[in-house]
């Protein structure tokens, strides 16, 4: 089967490699239809490279239908398709349902957003943009999004999230103050990724533990906390074009918000997918 591989430091290639089989009595084998990239990805892709071999598989945002079971597979059968409840229906439907919707909801819940209060979303990628539309599903009267990105703003603000430009502002605890009669946000949620920009220290300390040997970086990832906490159009594009798909992904090239890689495509250059766009 074809599958994405890390080889090293922000360098990943889509490679044949043995098909899965059943392991454990528990385990069942799918074919993988849709997945995406998801910023715990770019972690892997950028900065957390210790923790991988070259021929590593990347990926865990996957979609499809069940080839095989093991004796003690649950309810699954073969010909089951994984996560979606309609068969009818497209893949970009539900395949937020596997990391990114279940993530935001769990942020939400975390924050015990007030109902009829105000909760502030720093970074508006994809769980950004689900935790804000999550909070005014559970009753907020105020969700303030705030991130750099202008395709990202104007997404949240089509949902009704009043935005703010980090970029226009040089006081964003007084921004916030200012959509609040002063009081501030009653929830904050964070939904910054480890790949954002703007802390240069952070950034250089990333790129020096990226180079290290395993045995060091390792235990550095691990116990130093080097996450960067500063605070996507999805864009579909074929499985072969992930390594490229990982470089625009973590460089916000082309607006990108969101990527979903299509096993079923050829080879081509990433294109825009408006209606997927509008469905996140």
């Amino acid at each position: 089967m074809r599958a994405l591989t890390w080889q090293g430091h922000e360098d990943l290639r889509v490679e044949t490699v043995p098909d899965s089989s059943i392991i454990d009595s528990t385990d069942a084998i799918i074919r993988v239809t849709s997945t995406a990239i998801c910023g715990s990805d770019l972690h892997l892709y950028s900065v957390l490279g210790a923790s991988l071999d070259p021929g590593d598989i990347l990926g865990h945002e996957a979609m499809g239908v069940v080839e095989e079971v093991g004796a003690q597979a649950g309810d699954l059968s073969v010909g089951d398709r994984v996560v979606v409840p309609d068969d009818g229906e497209p893949d970009e439907r539900y395949l937020y349902l596997s990391d990114v919707l279940p993530t935001a909801w769990q942020a939400v819940e975390y924050g015990a957003v007030p109902r009829d209060g105000s909760v502030v979303v720093v970074g508006l990628g994809p769980i950004g943009q689900m935790a804000a539309r999550i909070a005014r599903h559970h009753g907020a009267r105020t969700v303030i999004g705030i991130d750099s990105v202008p395709e990202r703003l104007a997404m949240a603000a089509r949902h009704g999230i009043d935005t703010i430009d980090s970029n226009d502002v040089d006081d964003l605890v007084s921004a916030v103050r200012d959509r609040t009669a002063g009081r501030g946000a009653d929830t904050a949620i964070d939904a910054v990724g480890m790949e954002a920009h703007g802390s240069p220290i952070a950034h250089a300390g990333h790129q020096v533990v990226s180079r290290l040997p395993d045995a060091i970086a390792e235990p550095l990832v691990e116990h130093a906390a080097v996450d960067r906490l500063d605070a996507l159009r999805t864009h579909r594009v074929a499985l072969e074009d992930a390594p490229a798909a990982y470089e625009m992904f973590q460089r916000k090239d082309d607006g990108c918000i969101k990527v979903v890689l299509d096993p079923a495509m050829a080879g081509t250059a990433p294109r825009d997918d408006a209606d997927a766009q509008e469905r996140l």
